[in-house]
Formats: C-alpha cells, sequence, structure tokens
C-alpha cells in the first residue's frame, strides 16, 4: 500500500523534524542482499535529484552474514561514501566477523549467525569449512584491506539532535554519551521492552520485526531483509519521519503516530548532547565533521573502541 505523506506534513506524525534542506535516510540491516542496496541507492539517488538541499545517509550495521553477497555488499558502501556523505555504524555481525579475522571467535559459532555466508562471498571454498584454521588464513587472505580498514573504523553510535542512531539499541537508565560498544551492537530485550525518555528517538535494527516499529522512545527498522526480501529505509525531513521505499524511485509512506508524542521536552534534553565527537573515524569522517560543524547542526559519534560483544543472543 503506497500512502502520500501529507499527515506527516500536517503534523499528525508525532516525530521531530529537521531543519528545512536537510534529510537523513537511515537504513537497516542489510545481511548481503547487495541486490536490495543497490534499488535502494538508485531510489535515493533519483529523489535526490529531484529536490535540493543536503542529504546524509546512516547505515545502521550489519552489513554481512546470512544474505548471499556480502563481500559485494561492503564493497557498494565503500563506493558510496566517495561521493555521498555516510555514517557506517559497526553491528553484532561485523563484530564477529572481526572477532573471527583477530583469532577470538570459533568458526562453529560464528557459523551460527550466517558467517558461512560470508566466507563464500569472499571466495573461501566450502571444503576449507572442517579446517577453521585454513579457512581463517583464506579469509585474510582474500579480505581486501579496504574492507579490513572499514570493519575496524566503524562507529558504535550517531547523534543528531532528536535522533541517535544505532544498532541494537541503548542501555536504559544510562546517558546517551555513556553506551558501550557491546550494548550498542547486542543490547535485546532491556532496551526492547523499555519505555522511558532516553533523551533522544533511538532509530535502531538488530531486532527482526514484520514491520517497521514505531513507538514514542524508539523506530525499529530491521525488517529481515536477508529473508523477507525487505530493506526498510526511514527518510528524516522537516516533515518529520516517514518510510521510503525502493520501489519506483522512491516512495514515501506515512508512519502511525507514537502512543506518546516526543515533544519539546526531550527534544531540549536531546539538543543538550549536541557536540560533534569522533574517537575514531573512517577516512571520510574526518571532511564530515568538519562540514557539519560549519554547518551547526549537532551529530555525535564514538569509535568502536571497548569490550567485545559476548555470544548470548542469536540474531
Amino acid at each position: 500500500m503506497r500512502l502520500k505523506a501529507a499527515s506527516a506534513v500536517r503534523g499528525e506524525v508525532g516525530y521531530p523534524s529537521l531543519a528545512r534542506g536537510l534529510t537523513i535516510f537511515a537504513i537497516g540491516d542489510i545481511h548481503g542482499r547487495a541486490d536490495l542496496l543497490g534499488a535502494l541507492h538508485r531510489a535515493i539517488d533519483a529523489t535526490c535529484r529531484r529536490s535540493r538541499g543536503r542529504v546524509l545517509e546512516v547505515y545502521l550495521g550489519d552489513y554481512v552474514d546470512r544474505g548471499p553477497h556480502s563481500a559485494e555488499t561492503v564493497e557498494i558502501l565503500l563506493r558510496r561514501e566517495r561521493w555521498r556523505e555516510t555514517v557506517f555504524l559497526r553491528g553484532n555481525h561485523e563484530a564477529m566477523l572481526q572477532q573471527f579475522l583477530d583469532g577470538n571467535l570459533e568458526l562453529r559459532d560464528w557459523a551460527r549467525f550466517g558467517g558461512l555466508q560470508t566466507l563464500t562471498s569472499y571466495g573461501v571454498e566450502p571444503s576449507l569449512w572442517r579446517m577453521p584454521a585454513g579457512c581463517l588464513a583464506e579469509l585474510r587472505a582474500r579480505l581486501p584491506p579496504t574492507h579490513s580498514t572499514f570493519l575496524r573504523t566503524l562507529l558504535d553510535w550517531a547523534w543528531f539532535g532528536d535522533y541517535f542512531f544505532v544498532h541494537a539499541g541503548v542501555r536504559p537508565g544510562v546517558c546517551l554519551e555513556a553506551q558501550t560498544a557491546h550494548d550498542a551492537c547486542w543490547i535485546g530485550d532491556e532496551f526492547l521492552r523499555d519505555r522511558r525518555n532516553h533523551g533522544a528517538i533511538v532509530v535502531h535494527g538488530h531486532s527482526v520485526t514484520p514491520a517497521p516499529e514505531f513507538l514514542d522512545n524508539r523506530i525499529n527498522i530491521d525488517t529481515g531483509a536477508f529473508l523477507s526480501g525487505r530493506l526498510t529505509c526511514l527518510r528524516l525531513d522537516h516533515e518529520g519521519a516517514r518510510l521510503f521505499s525502493a520501489e519506483g524511485g522512491g516512495v514515501l509512506q506515512s508512519v502511525a503516530t507514537p502512543q506518546r508524542s516526543p515533544g519539546a521536552k526531550l527534544r531540549a534534553a536531546a539538543r543538550q548532547g549536541g557536540g560533534l565527537r569522533f574517537h575514531t573515524g573512517r577516512p571520510l569522517v574526518g571532511r564530515l565533521k568538519a562540514a557539519w560543524r560549519s554547518n551547526g547542526a549537532p551529530i555525535a559519534g564514538v569509535g568502536a573502541q571497548g569490550q567485545e560483544p559476548a555470544l548470548d543472543r542469536e540474531l
């Protein structure tokens, strides 16, 4: 069902708006579905050609595993950042891939989470799967240096005004600046069941749902692309929050009103965290940081440093 966004224009959707002329596209868990990612990029590009203003793309992590084309997905994202302003967050699947490469994760454990599909996408033959050491050596040899840099320099979270972007969620009761790498990648029910105001609307993935979830304190856009064939994208602009579809070159769909509007108090709390902070960054992040500073737009990020995730949830 395709809906126009008139209700959002009239302010019926209770999510905060961005400054006019600024658009953020948040993209959910891709999991090796390079085909869906390519279609989404074409739709975003078509939309950008029809409109003016600044566009930022925020990717919520889980680019690899499960789906058939992990290596191609990473390559597409690397090409994308050459001409679009992009922010790439780390998902738990990138964390596991890095752990495997570092020799800190057993192949049998990674395989439970779709790691074998990633090995295949990098040209590691299935005949090696019974020899974990051989698999590791082959993957290290085949992984392009640019992909290695990509994995090691992903961000844990990004904060822009009223919206906090993260892969899995946040630890309730902990200020947004103090969120850990482990929770950013792996937190589950503690976050999903909590209805308190976190200080910003949390835009996340990680927890698969049949349709995007729009609640008063969070928006979940992981719709299981590797199985469902639906890669969900959220568009944020001066009209608030709307779904963006790759169909037809970019179809906007209004979203349900949250049970409690975020309101001015939440927006004021979010803006208090406005400074731009990057502890580490990808090659383009330095230029992106300078550009956002010069534009007076608050965005914050932290490099993926800290405790590695434990394999406590099979997602």
